[in-house]
């Protein structure tokens, strides 16, 4: 079943979607609010579940992307974030999108975290930043040349 087997455990696990309360700071600017769900990439796509328009993403910027999705009300909002997230135009008042080198995320009470679908532990404040050109790569003069 592959991809609807992860569509419908998500949709299973809906009632269990605990919100996170969260100060959100980032290049001179913050957010707060109730949010079930936030990304930190430098990627087109989420767990292979939430795809990213090509046009908002640069891999090799040294800025992340970041995606903040609030925590619904109603039905109505949740069909909202889901139709905003599919068709990649995203409403701030809902699904926050936006870039940025360092992020400073502050909860009340300690978060789990995953890093790259790996436990990451629980976390009252983390800092992320992009280390543009941090790892250089050494290849072998034949592999240079062909990419060249």
């Amino acid at each position: 079943m592959g991809h609807l087997a992860y569509v419908i455990e998500g949709l299973l696990s809906l009632p269990k979607i605990v919100s996170h309360h969260v100060t959100v700071k980032y290049d001179n600017r913050w957010v707060e609010g109730e949010y079930v769900f936030g990304s930190v990439t430098n990627s087109l796509s989420v767990a292979g579940l939430v795809k990213l328009d090509p046009a908002l993403v640069e891999l090799g910027d040294g800025l992340f992307e970041v995606i903040l999705v609030r925590n619904p009300n109603n039905l109505i909002e949740l069909r909202r974030i889901l139709h905003d997230i599919l068709t990649q135009t995203y409403d701030p008042e809902y699904v926050t999108v936006f870039h940025s080198r360092k992020i400073t995320f502050t909860f009340e009470q300690p978060v789990a975290w995953t890093r790259d679908g790996e436990a990451g532990g629980d976390h009252r404040e983390i800092t992320l930043s992009n280390l543009k050109g941090a790892i250089k790569m050494i290849l072998p003069q034949e592999k240079q040349a062909k990419q060249e």
